[in-house]
């Protein structure tokens, strides 16, 4: 989380770093509510892994904050190999095959304070 302005950035590990190279696939969902979550669906040749991170409640936003937007941020110094990354589509609600991966629980991980 980073708020506007700031130079320092609330960061979370909410899942596990990804090892291999094959093709990833981030969703995200703003609940009603102003909660949020994401879930992670990577695809490593046959294979198909789906991760979810718990929910982020709208009590951990700022209660100044009327609209959420999603955007993703790539910090290169951390990619060991080149990304191509794009956005397919944006839709009220997730694909049928991820709606079972919804999280029911909120982040359960240490936040870090980061400052640039």
């Amino acid at each position: 989380m980073q708020y506007r302005g700031e130079a320092c950035v609330l960061s979370t590990p909410a899942l596990p770093t990804l090892t291999g190279t094959g093709e990833v696939f981030s969703w995200a969902n703003v609940c009603e509510d102003g909660s949020m979550y994401f879930l992670r669906e990577s695809i490593e040749g046959e294979e198909k892994k789906v991760e979810a991170t718990g929910i982020l409640p709208r009590d951990a936003f700022p209660k100044w904050a009327s609209e959420y937007f999603v955007c993703a941020h790539v910090w290169r110094s951390y990619l060991p190999s080149p990304l191509e990354m794009s956005m397919l589509h944006s839709q009220q609600t997730l694909p049928e095959h991820l709606r079972s991966y919804i999280p029911e629980k909120h982040v359960d991980s240490t936040w870090h304070l980061l400052q640039s």
